[in-house]
């Protein structure tokens, strides 16, 4: 089984979006948190 650099490439950058989107629903989470949040 060979894996060229254009699957080693296309592992990365999925596994990068993956975790991309995870902090970005976490901000998100947080910034709903704050605002439902009573002053």
């Amino acid at each position: 089984m060979t894996t060229s650099v254009h699957d080693v490439t296309n592992l990365v950058s999925v596994s990068w979006m993956m975790r991309f989107a995870a902090a970005n629903v976490e901000l998100c989470l947080d910034l709903i948190a704050i605002y439902k949040r009573p002053l």
